[in-house]
């Protein structure tokens, strides 16, 4: 992954745009990780047209890419959030959905912590996971017993990103103190 990003890096920003529809998942990942880095507005646009694309490929790197935008300012948040939910909530690929609700974590986005904690029975272990995550991260006192129940899932992943997801929110109420 290195090696091709420090191949892509010096791309121009259409030349990478043009890469998030590659065929090869390591270079559409890649990508889209240096054009977070760039932040620019074109490729939020870009993104944004992804994301409508009936390739469930092209929605989860659009998502991804939509994400993290502009780290570490995040100037693309407040559109970024309801889009975001809208696929976490509403589409059909679980990866897209899992996508979604990392992104919302990541993107500490509290005013979606509904959208997270109505998704955490979803059918996919991935989708319940990455609502594990995103709870953590958001630090809201509403996602404990979400995360309780999901520190007892049936998949290990979701137990553990559960469970670090409490001992995060404990982490912020000892932090309170």
């Amino acid at each position: 992954e290195f090696e091709l990003w420090e191949k892509l890096r010096p791309e121009p920003t259409p030349v990478l745009l043009d890469l998030l529809c590659d065929e090869n998942e390591l270079t559409r990942t890649v990508s889209a990780k240096e054009l977070q880095v760039r932040g620019e507005r074109i490729a939020f646009e870009r993104a944004v047209e992804l994301s409508r694309s009936a390739k469930d490929e092209y929605r989860e790197i659009a998502v991804f890419l939509i994400g993290q935008l502009g780290t570490p300012a995040f100037p693309f948040k407040q559109e970024a959030i309801p889009l975001l939910e809208q696929f976490l909530i509403g589409d059909l690929a679980p990866m897209v959905r899992e996508t979604a609700a990392r992104a919302l974590g990541f993107l500490r986005a509290t005013t979606a912590v509904h959208s997270l904690i109505s998704t955490a029975n979803d059918p996919d272990a991935g989708v319940r996971s990455g609502v594990a995550v995103s709870l953590g991260y958001l630090g809201l006192p509403e996602a404990r017993a979400v995360l309780k129940r999901l520190s007892e899932d049936t998949d290990e992943e979701v137990r553990e990103w559960a469970e670090c997801g409490l001992e995060m929110l404990d982490f912020d109420e000892t932090d309170e103190d």
